[in-house]
Protein backbone atom coordinates (compact mmCIF):
# COMPACT_ATOMS: atom_id res chain seq x y z
CA UNK A 1 0.00 0.00 0.00
CA UNK A 2 1.38 3.55 -0.70
CA UNK A 3 2.59 5.73 1.81
CA UNK A 4 0.42 9.24 1.76
CA UNK A 5 2.76 12.00 0.77
CA UNK A 6 3.61 15.46 2.86
CA UNK A 7 0.34 17.34 3.14
CA UNK A 8 0.40 21.26 2.70
CA UNK A 9 -0.33 23.53 5.23
CA UNK A 10 -3.82 24.42 5.43
CA UNK A 11 -5.19 27.51 3.20
CA UNK A 12 -6.83 30.47 4.35
CA UNK A 13 -9.53 30.18 7.09
CA UNK A 14 -12.46 30.71 4.00
CA UNK A 15 -11.49 27.10 3.21
CA UNK A 16 -10.87 25.96 6.72
CA UNK A 17 -13.28 23.13 6.29
CA UNK A 18 -12.27 21.09 3.32
CA UNK A 19 -10.10 18.44 3.34
CA UNK A 20 -6.89 19.96 2.01
CA UNK A 21 -4.02 17.51 1.58
CA UNK A 22 -1.99 19.51 -1.54
CA UNK A 23 -2.93 22.88 -2.24
CA UNK A 24 -2.85 23.29 -5.94
CA UNK A 25 -4.47 26.52 -6.58
CA UNK A 26 -6.24 29.34 -4.16
CA UNK A 27 -7.38 32.84 -4.71
CA UNK A 28 -10.77 34.95 -4.05
CA UNK A 29 -13.27 32.78 -6.67
CA UNK A 30 -12.18 29.29 -6.06
CA UNK A 31 -9.75 26.78 -4.35
CA UNK A 32 -8.27 23.22 -6.03
CA UNK A 33 -6.73 20.71 -4.31
CA UNK A 34 -6.33 17.11 -3.27
CA UNK A 35 -8.13 15.65 -0.17
CA UNK A 36 -6.24 13.53 1.77
CA UNK A 37 -7.71 9.88 -0.41
CA UNK A 38 -5.56 11.99 -3.34
CA UNK A 39 -9.22 12.76 -4.93
CA UNK A 40 -9.65 15.89 -6.73
CA UNK A 41 -11.97 18.28 -5.53
CA UNK A 42 -13.07 22.20 -5.33
CA UNK A 43 -14.86 24.91 -4.37
CA UNK A 44 -16.16 27.79 -5.62
CA UNK A 45 -16.82 31.08 -3.34
CA UNK A 46 -20.60 33.34 -3.71
CA UNK A 47 -18.34 35.64 -6.08
CA UNK A 48 -17.52 33.24 -8.35
CA UNK A 49 -21.03 31.55 -8.59
CA UNK A 50 -22.63 34.98 -9.05
CA UNK A 51 -21.31 34.63 -12.75
CA UNK A 52 -20.50 31.15 -12.82
CA UNK A 53 -18.19 30.22 -16.15
CA UNK A 54 -17.59 32.44 -18.80
CA UNK A 55 -18.69 28.96 -21.69
CA UNK A 56 -21.08 26.57 -19.76
CA UNK A 57 -20.88 24.09 -22.40
CA UNK A 58 -16.55 23.97 -22.58
CA UNK A 59 -16.21 23.64 -18.66
CA UNK A 60 -18.74 20.82 -18.44
CA UNK A 61 -16.78 18.89 -20.88
CA UNK A 62 -13.46 19.59 -19.05
CA UNK A 63 -15.80 18.75 -15.57
CA UNK A 64 -16.72 15.41 -17.12
CA UNK A 65 -13.48 14.51 -18.57
CA UNK A 66 -11.51 15.26 -15.41
CA UNK A 67 -13.64 12.93 -14.18
CA UNK A 68 -13.13 10.30 -16.18
CA UNK A 69 -9.35 10.46 -16.22
CA UNK A 70 -10.33 10.30 -12.18
CA UNK A 71 -11.34 6.84 -12.85
CA UNK A 72 -8.85 5.28 -14.37
CA UNK A 73 -7.17 2.77 -12.37
CA UNK A 74 -4.14 3.99 -10.75
CA UNK A 75 -4.27 3.12 -6.59
CA UNK A 76 -1.28 -0.02 -8.23
CA UNK A 77 1.21 3.04 -8.58
CA UNK A 78 3.46 4.71 -6.02
CA UNK A 79 2.40 7.63 -4.14
CA UNK A 80 4.58 10.09 -5.88
CA UNK A 81 3.26 8.58 -9.68
CA UNK A 82 -0.85 9.26 -8.24
CA UNK A 83 -0.13 12.81 -7.39
CA UNK A 84 1.66 14.03 -9.98
CA UNK A 85 -1.33 12.56 -12.24
CA UNK A 86 -4.24 13.91 -10.03
CA UNK A 87 -2.50 17.22 -9.65
CA UNK A 88 -2.55 17.14 -13.52
CA UNK A 89 -6.18 16.43 -13.16
CA UNK A 90 -6.71 19.21 -10.68
CA UNK A 91 -4.73 21.86 -12.46
CA UNK A 92 -7.06 21.05 -15.28
CA UNK A 93 -10.07 21.74 -13.18
CA UNK A 94 -8.30 25.11 -11.86
CA UNK A 95 -7.79 26.23 -15.60
CA UNK A 96 -11.25 26.02 -16.21
CA UNK A 97 -12.53 28.03 -13.28
CA UNK A 98 -10.76 30.38 -14.78
CA UNK A 99 -11.80 30.26 -17.58
CA UNK A 100 -8.46 29.37 -19.71
CA UNK A 101 -10.02 26.56 -21.42
CA UNK A 102 -7.23 25.38 -23.70
CA UNK A 103 -4.78 25.74 -21.18
CA UNK A 104 -7.04 23.17 -19.03
CA UNK A 105 -7.55 20.73 -21.98
CA UNK A 106 -3.58 20.41 -22.69
CA UNK A 107 -3.58 19.81 -18.91
CA UNK A 108 -6.20 16.90 -19.20
CA UNK A 109 -4.56 15.54 -21.89
CA UNK A 110 -1.06 16.09 -20.11
CA UNK A 111 -2.31 13.44 -17.19
CA UNK A 112 -4.16 11.03 -19.74
CA UNK A 113 -1.04 10.54 -21.85
CA UNK A 114 1.22 10.65 -17.94
CA UNK A 115 -0.87 7.85 -16.81
CA UNK A 116 -1.49 5.78 -19.91
CA UNK A 117 2.45 5.92 -19.76
CA UNK A 118 2.88 4.40 -16.76
CA UNK A 119 0.59 1.84 -16.83
CA UNK A 120 2.08 0.41 -20.02
CA UNK A 121 5.07 1.04 -17.98
CA UNK A 122 3.32 -1.32 -15.17
CA UNK A 123 1.91 -3.79 -17.65
CA UNK A 124 5.49 -4.57 -19.18
CA UNK A 125 7.06 -5.00 -15.43
CA UNK A 126 3.88 -7.38 -14.66
CA UNK A 127 4.55 -9.59 -18.27
CA UNK A 128 8.51 -9.64 -17.61
CA UNK A 129 8.56 -10.97 -13.85
CA UNK A 130 5.59 -13.47 -14.90
CA UNK A 131 7.88 -14.28 -17.96
CA UNK A 132 10.69 -14.49 -15.47
CA UNK A 133 8.96 -17.23 -13.02
CA UNK A 134 7.28 -19.47 -15.19
CA UNK A 135 10.81 -19.97 -17.62
CA UNK A 136 12.31 -20.85 -14.01
CA UNK A 137 10.40 -23.13 -13.63
CA UNK A 138 10.38 -24.45 -17.01
CA UNK A 139 13.91 -24.65 -16.21
CA UNK A 140 13.91 -26.66 -12.65
CA UNK A 141 11.13 -29.00 -13.94
CA UNK A 142 13.96 -29.85 -17.37
CA UNK A 143 16.83 -30.37 -15.01
CA UNK A 144 14.94 -32.63 -12.71
CA UNK A 145 13.17 -34.60 -15.71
Amino acid sequence: MASKPDSNPKPAATWSETDVYHLIVECDDFIVFLDSGLDVDWQTFPKYDQHGPKDPGKHNKILIRAAALECIPNDHHRTNVRLNFKRMIAEGIARSLDHDYDSANKSLNEAESYITARNVETARFWQLSTGCVIGLAVAVAGTVI
